[in-house]
C-alpha cells in the first residue's frame, strides 16, 4: 500500500479491496447496480477522505506505476473492470483503444474522477509495420497495394490519434523499438531514418498541438536516431523487460539504455503478468520457473528507476486469496508504506 495509508485508513483499504462491484449489462439502456454494502456506502465520509488522500498522493514524489490492460467489449468478470485495479496504479494503458464501449468510458471517468488515475493507450510503430506487411502479402496482380508504407503510416496514425478526443484519453504512450543501425547499408539506413522521422515527427507535431495531453515512451531508446522526443516524455519504459528470462537482465537492459540523450531519471522497467492461458507457459515467467513480476518486485526495491510497468495486468487478478497479488507486491516494493 502507499505512504498516505499511514493516516489510519488501512482498514478502509482492506475493506475496499474485498468489496465487489456489480457486473453491469451494457446492452441495456440503464445498468442495474447491486448493493453489496461496499465501504463507500458503509462510511461515505471515510471513503471520501481516502479518495482525497489517494488523489493527493499522485502529486507526491514516488515511483510511477503503469499497467497495460487488455480491455474487452464486455465485463465478463471483475478482471475486466478498471475499477477493480489496485488503487495505487498511476496510469492505465488500454491495449485496444478502438474498442472503448460506453461501459468502459464510464469506468474511465470514474477512476479518473475518484482516484486520479490516468487512462492512455499505446501507439505502436511495429504494429503499423506488421499491418502493412500483412496487407502486402494479401495483394494480388488483380488487387495490388498501391499505397506506400509512408502513406499507410500517415493514415493509420491519424486514425489512431483521433481516439484521444473520441474517447477522452489523457494521453498516449509511443512504442518504438527501432534497431541498431551500424550493419545497415546506405539505402537501408536512409529508409530506416525516413520512417523514424515520419513516425516521430507526426507524433511530435500532434503533441505540440495537444500540449495538455501526456506522452510516454516504451521501446529501446538507445536506437532512436533523434532522441529529442524523450525530452517531452514523462516516462521512458524499456520494452526488453517484457522478454526478460531472469532478474539480472533488468539491470542489463538498463545499462544498454544508459546512452547519451536518454535521461536516466525517467527510465522505467516493465514485466508481464503470468498468462492465464494454459497453453502459454512463457509469458510472465522466468526460465527458472519463478514469476517475472516477483522478480521485478525484488529488482525495483534496490534499483533507482523512475517507475515500473506491468503488462497483461488483468491476468494477475485471478487469485483465491488476494486479487492482483503480484501487482500489489510490485507496488509495495516500488513505494514502501511508511512505518
Amino acid at each position: 500500500m502507499n505512504k498516505f495509508f499511514k493516516t489510519g485508513l488501512s482498514a478502509l483499504a482492506v475493506l475496499t479491496a474485498v468489496s465487489f462491484t456489480s457486473c453491469d449489462d451494457w446492452t441495456e439502456t440503464e445498468s442495474e447496480d447491486l448493493d453489496f454494502g461496499t465501504i463507500d456506502k458503509v462510511d461515505p465520509a471515510a471513503y471520501a477522505k481516502y479518495l482525497q488522500n489517494l488523489r493527493d498522493y499522485r502529486t507526491t514524489d514516488h515511483k510511477k506505476v503503469y499497467a497495460w490492460f487488455n480491455n474487452t467489449d464486455n465485463f465478463v468478470s471483475q478482471a475486466n473492470r478498471l475499477t477493480a485495479l489496485p488503487d495505487s496504479i498511476d496510469v492505465v494503458s488500454l491495449t485496444d483503444p478502438a474498442n472503448v464501449t460506453i461501459g468502459l468510458m464510464r469506468e474511465m471517468d470514474k477512476v479518473r474522477r475518484d482516484k486520479g488515475m490516468e487512462i492512455i493507450y499505446t501507439v505502436d510503430f511495429d504494429k503499423f509495420k506488421a499491418a502493412y506487411t500483412a496487407k502486402m502479402e494479401l495483394a494480388t496482380e488483380e488487387e495490388p497495394v498501391t499505397e506506400s508504407f509512408k502513406g499507410f503510416l500517415t493514415d493509420s496514425l491519424a486514425k489512431s490519434l483521433d481516439y484521444v478526443k473520441q474517447f477522452g484519453f489523457d494521453g498516449i504512450c509511443i512504442a518504438y523499438n527501432g534497431k541498431a543501425t551500424p550493419h545497415l547499408d546506405k539505402d537501408e539506413l536512409a529508409e530506416y531514418a525516413a520512417n523514424e522521422r515520419l513516425f516521430i515527427g507526426i507524433l511530435t507535431d500532434w503533441h505540440k498541438r495537444n500540449a495538455d495531453k501526456s506522452i510516454d515512451y516504451i521501446g529501446k531508446p538507445q536506437n532512436l536516431l533523434d532522441k529529442s522526443l524523450l525530452d517531452d516524455c514523462r516516462m521512458i519504459f524499456l520494452s526488453d523487460g517484457v522478454n526478460a528470462t531472469n532478474i539480472n537482465l533488468f539491470s542489463y537492459y538498463t545499462a544498454l539504455a544508459n546512452t547519451e540523450g536518454v535521461p536516466a531519471e525517467k527510465l522505467g522497467m516493465v514485466a508481464a503478468a503470468k498468462s492465464v492461458d494454459p497453453q502459454d507457459v512463457k509469458t510472465g515467467m522466468f526460465t527458472d520457473g519463478t514469476r517475472a513480476l516477483a522478480g521485478l518486485a525484488s529488482w525495483v526495491a534496490v534499483n533507482p528507476v523512475a517507475g515500473i510497468g506491468i503488462f497483461n495486468a488483468q491476468d494477475d487478478y485471478y487469485n483465491p486469496d488476494r486479487v492482483y497479488p503480484y501487482t500489489r507486491d510490485c507496488i509495495q516494493a516500488a513505494n514502501p508504506s511508511a512505518k
